[in-house]
This record gives structure tokens, C-alpha cells and sequence, in this order.
């Protein structure tokens, strides 16, 4: 998607130049004094490039003065309009918004900056923690992961650590199972008791649970896997994966 830029100016204080005279159709006090915003926006403005000011006449439309003049143009207007220029200018008072506006797209993209870094130290940081518990695992340990229900991961489980002996684990799973695409979702996750454990213990290999973060079954040297802990220990959920009481 391509998008264009342009120079904007907004108008923002105006002010009618009383005893002036237009030098096109000879009105006078038909000549105004605007004083306008200029930035560059991309759908949002980005950038400001200051404050520019025009004198136009009000009747026959005569630029007495336009924005974009150079400062060697200023022979071509009163010394009254000069002053009255520099006063509006002087005396305006920008509000805030006015003050941020012309930013909008710079405060928006260090926003999105900042925030990206600190979103990336905090998952880093619960990458450690969970990396931490994953590598030192201990009775009560608690995790939600995928479970495997006729060698098909389908289903998402709590699975708890009853104990630790040599390089066996002893977990359980709980009673209820969630289906699918529910184990990404934290509300479904809270559903489960953690309390609600089915009794049936399984053997699983404490090398293999600290060398893949899964829990393969304790009896051959064939694989006999019975699920992984979610994303194999990844943080990037709206919820812990490991819980340590």
C-alpha cells in the first residue's frame, strides 16, 4: 500500500488590518491577516514546518501577501501589516493540541518504538523465567500444554509434576481436556480447576521434559510422547504456560 504525503497549512488565527488599504481594487480595511500551521501529513500529519502567515484582500482576492514569501518581499507591503504580522505572531497562543498536532505522526511512531521495546524486554523476560522453571523443574509445577489423544495433539491440558526421582517424572493431567483452537484462549484456560487433577499417574523422562519440554513416556527407548508444554515453553500468550506455586 502506497501512501502520498502533502504539505498542509491550517489555518489558525485571522485578523482584519483596519486602515489598509487593498492597492488592486483601492477597498479599505478589506485586507485580512491569516496566520497558519504548516506540516506535512501522511494520513496523519508527521512533521511541522512552523508557523507561516498570508494577507489577501477580502473583496477582490488580491495576496497582498502570500505564504510562501521570501523575506525580501516584505518591500512589497506596508511597515503596518509587517508590524501586524509580527504581533499575531508574538501574541497567538498555541494550545496544546495545536502545539502536538503538527507531531501527531512523530509522537505516534516513537510510541509505537518505545512500546515495542518494551514489550520485547518483557517477553524476554518471561522468556528467562519460564526458561528458568522449564530448566529446574520441581514438584507442583504446573503447565498448560498440549495433550495427545491418539498420537494426535488435539487436546490442551494442566499438567502438574507429583515428584521427582532420578531422571523420572511422575505427572497428571487434569480431568477436563479443552478442544482445539481453546487452548489459546485464556478464559478457557481459567475454566480448568487446577484442583481437578484425573488420578492416573504417567512416568515420563526427565532428559527428554529438560532437553524438548516433553513429556515422553518412561518405559522403551522408542518415542512415546503424551504432549509438550505449550509453544515448548514459549511465553508469546496472553497467559503463563509454567506456574510455580
Amino acid at each position: 500500500m502506497i501512501y502520498y504525503y502533502q504539505i498542509v497549512s491550517k489555518p489558525i488565527a485571522q485578523k482584519m488590518l483596519i486602515g489598509e488599504t487593498c492597492p488592486v481594487c483601492n477597498q479599505q480595511n478589506t485586507l485580512q491577516l491569516t496566520l497558519y500551521m504548516k506540516y506535512i501529513s501522511v494520513i496523519v500529519p508527521i512533521f511541522g514546518m512552523g508557523r507561516t502567515t498570508g494577507v489577501h484582500c477580502t473583496v477582490c482576492n488580491h495576496i497582498v501577501k502570500s505564504q510562501g514569501a521570501s523575506v525580501f518581499a516584505k518591500k512589497n507591503y506596508s511597515q503596518n501589516i509587517k508590524n501586524e504580522i509580527k504581533n499575531l505572531r508574538a501574541s497567538y497562543k498555541r494550545t496544546i493540541w495545536q502545539l502536538l498536532y503538527p507531531w501527531t505522526g512523530t509522537l505516534l511512531f516513537a510510541g509505537l518504538v518505545v512500546t515495542g521495546l518494551i514489550m520485547t524486554r518483557v517477553k524476554q523476560f518471561q522468556d528467562s523465567k519460564v526458561a528458568e522453571i522449564l530448566a529446574n523443574p520441581q514438584a507442583g509445577d504446573t503447565y498448560k500444554s498440549d495433550w495427545y489423544v491418539n498420537n494426535t495433539r488435539d487436546k490442551g491440558a494442566l499438567v502438574k509434576i507429583i515428584r521427582i526421582s532420578g531422571d523420572t517424572i511422575v505427572i497428571v493431567r487434569s480431568s477436563q481436556l479443552l478442544d482445539g483452537a481453546d487452548v489459546f484462549g485464556k478464559s478457557h484456560w481459567n475454566k480448568i480447576s487446577d484442583d481437578g487433577f484425573s488420578p492416573e499417574e504417567f512416568k515420563i523422562k526427565l532428559s527428554r521434559f529438560l532437553k524438548d519440554r516433553q513429556f515422553e513416556e518412561f518405559r522403551t527407548s522408542a518415542e512415546h510422547p503424551l504432549g509438550n508444554v505449550m509453544g515448548y515453553g514459549n511465553s508469546n500468550y496472553e497467559f503463563d504456560v509454567v506456574e510455580r506455586k
